[in-house]
């Protein structure tokens, strides 16, 4: 996956993705948001649709950067990210839940007892409300990042300084995202509030997580499985949904149209089966 974006396009192709993924198991806030630099690493000012903030501080107020600068060393902290949902390692016995995953159709394959599948499985950091609305300059984050490693997108897990942030607020007032050392594109991080959970999950562009692996397992396939694919636009919001009789003919037919990646991958597995096999649109 590329790093290098325009965001002007991207808003454009997430108000699609929205549309999508109401129809394929996920949600997404519409709150309106307006953008408020806190922190600020140098002594510019920053432009935002709340008007011209000086070094993180409004109307000639003492800006909090100078009142904490002192400070740093003293009250600089780790933050760390949230325990994973379900489990940190991948194994062929894997805990009810739904998992982001990646697979080619050669890892269907038959036994004497049915259809199992060998799956790559992801997880992504997500955060606390307190310790992301805290965040400050001089604060660590362990963080998953991608890098380049011989032409190819890689996730590094880094401890990352925080030279600066920038939060993004609703129209109440809540903090929704959080743009640290000037976002991805500045080799930084952009971390957005899951209005559900109450967690500030590690995106790309509001919309991609940033994956890493947990390992692989093989899971055997439920004979009242569903698989829902909604790579075609023009079948959202349902997609097309075949079944266990259909494999593998579905499967092998489905990677035609694209690979299975963990971008757009998911499995829920029930009782140690998969029950479902879903690919969300993304554009």
């Amino acid at each position: 996956m590329s790093l290098k974006k325009n965001k002007n396009s991207l808003f454009i192709l997430s108000q699609i993705v929205l549309l999508a993924l109401a129809g394929c198991g996920e949600n997404a806030s519409d709150d309106a948001q307006s953008e408020t630099a806190i922190f600020q690493s140098s002594d510019e000012s920053v432009q935002n649709e709340s008007g011209t903030i000086q070094n993180g501080s409004q109307n000639g107020e003492k800006s909090d950067l100078q009142n904490q600068s002192a400070a740093t060393d003293e009250t600089s902290k780790k933050i760390e990210p949230l325990p994973v949902m379900y489990t940190d390692q991948a194994s062929d016995n894997m805990p009810d839940g739904e998992y982001a995953v990646s697979f080619v159709s050669s890892d269907l394959t038959k036994t004497d007892e049915g259809y199992r599948l060998k799956l790559k499985f992801y997880e992504y950091d997500r955060y606390s409300m307190k310790d992301i609305e805290g965040l400050k300059q001089g604060d660590v984050i362990d963080i998953t990042v991608y890098e380049y490693e011989n032409g190819e997108s890689v996730s590094v897990r880094k401890n990352m300084t925080v030279e600066s942030v920038v939060f993004t607020e609703n129209d109440e007032g809540q903090i929704t995202a959080a743009m640290i050392n000037n976002g991805i594109e500045e080799n930084g991080a952009e971390l957005m509030l899951n209005m559900e959970t109450g967690e500030f999950e590690n995106l790309m562009w509001d919309i991609y997580p940033v994956y890493y692996s947990i390992g692989e397992g093989t899971i055997p396939i439920s004979e009242y499985m569903t698989f829902q694919d909604c790579i075609d636009y023009d079948k959202l919001p349902d997609g097309e949904i075949t079944y266990y009789d259909d494999l593998p003919e579905s499967i092998t037919e489905a990677e035609e149209k694209g690979e299975f990646n963990n971008g757009a991958m998911r499995v829920v597995i029930r009782n140690g089966e998969i029950v479902q096999i879903i690919r969300i649109f993304t554009p």
